[in-house]
């Protein structure tokens, strides 16, 4: 199973590995299409194919452009390579972050991961990404993560209620989105949000 390499001087050239199964395989080169080097079975010259980091499910899938948003990330062998967290890093578009655990969980099984986004100047879908070699090699599964524009709350009408609870509000903005996790907050208490119209949240 050949691949065109790239000439890069007299003493390197480039290839780009082809799919195949997990395991090793011998490197060989040729000039001429034909005659190929003689295959030495030393460490110097097999190349190892082994399953990579492999995405299912990130959430949350979109937050603000002014980043900051942690999200999740849920996969299958997403356990450094070296066993160094160092070595753990997120790919969102073109920038790059490290990955993180979370400390009080236990993912011993390397299933899940935390990155935080980056800001971005554009309101666009980006494809998330994780390397678990120190940045070398990343998966390819293309999960997106949609940059919106801030949220924010410009008026709140009405602006009291009983502390018995139970007054709905009409909350206006911009930046609101129809969303399952649409969510209201009252001093660190959370509730379900609902009614959404375009720009108000009642």
């Amino acid at each position: 199973n050949w691949r065109a390499a790239m000439f890069i001087n007299q003493t390197n050239v480039q290839c780009t590995t082809p799919p195949h199964h997990s395991g090793q395989t011998a490197l060989s080169i040729s000039l001429n299409g034909v005659d190929f080097t003689s295959i030495a079975n030393t460490s110097a010259t097999t190349f190892t194919f082994r399953n990579g980091p492999s995405i299912e499910r990130i959430t949350p899938t979109f937050g603000t452009i002014l980043g900051g948003t942690t999200i999740k990330i849920s996969g299958q062998r997403l356990n450094s390579d070296r066993n160094n967290e160092n070595d753990l890093y997120c790919r969102i578009g073109n920038s790059v972050v490290q990955a993180f655990k979370k400390k009080n969980e236990n993912n011993e099984d390397g299933t899940v991961l935390y990155c935080t986004i980056p800001s971005s100047g554009n309101i666009v879908p980006e494809p998330v990404e994780i390397s678990t070699d120190g940045g070398k090699i990343y998966s390819s599964n293309n999960h997106l993560f949609q940059y919106v524009i801030n949220t924010r709350v410009t008026n709140i009408n009405p602006s009291w209620g009983p502390d018995v609870g139970g007054t709905t509000i009409l909350i206006s903005g911009v930046g609101f989105i129809d969303s399952k996790d649409l969510k209201c907050r009252f001093s660190g208490l959370r509730n379900q949000s609902m009614n959404i119209k375009r720009n108000d949240i009642r």
